[in-house]
């Protein structure tokens, strides 16, 4: 069937590699996509080309793994002082930690507004920041215009946003 609007999409190589069957995870939208990559390393040099939405995916990627890598060297910093049992650097360690979170968050959702008029907004609210406080995922979800809230992933995001909120009362 034709896609009729932009969807998340995972392009699969089946090399009779049991469970751990590699998968390029990627945003199609109507037109053609153009994805370039090797057998040797079919996710990690993956070229895709053709989708707005996908352009958008990867620049945020692109700085939440920078979120990731800080994310790394604090944990190791807290299993270091852990094991030294410096209670002051755990506490410190800890505070970095719940600091980076929170500019993680900050970081998703100002995208997803920036993005508001891209299915990439609804799409980042539901798979980056979905436990984040409801209030964040209702202001994304209001910013978004018609054609966007009632895109597939605008509707899933409004179907989470009433669960959490029956669940919450």
């Amino acid at each position: 069937s034709d896609l009729e609007a932009p969807e998340m999409l995972y392009l699969t190589l089946d090399k009779n590699a049991g469970d751990d069957i590699p998968r390029i995870l990627f945003f199609a939208e109507p037109g053609t996509i153009e994805i370039n990559t090797t057998l040797k390393n079919f996710v990690f040099d993956a070229k895709i080309s053709g989708s707005s939405v996908q352009k958008k995916l990867e620049e945020f990627k692109g700085i939440t793994s920078q979120f990731n890598d800080q994310n790394l060297e604090l944990i190791k910093a807290k299993f270091d002082a852990q094991k030294s049992g410096d209670s002051a650097l755990i506490s410190k360690v800890n505070e970095d930690s719940d600091n980076l979170l929170r500019r993680k968050y900050l970081y998703a959702i100002n995208f997803a507004m920036n993005n508001k008029d891209s299915e990439i907004a609804p799409y980042i609210a539901l798979s980056e920041i979905y436990n984040a406080n409801i209030k964040y995922l209702d202001t994304i979800y209001n910013a978004l215009p018609k054609e966007i809230a009632s895109s597939k992933y605008g509707k899933k995001l409004e179907t989470y946003i009433n669960k959490r909120k029956e669940e919450e009362n």
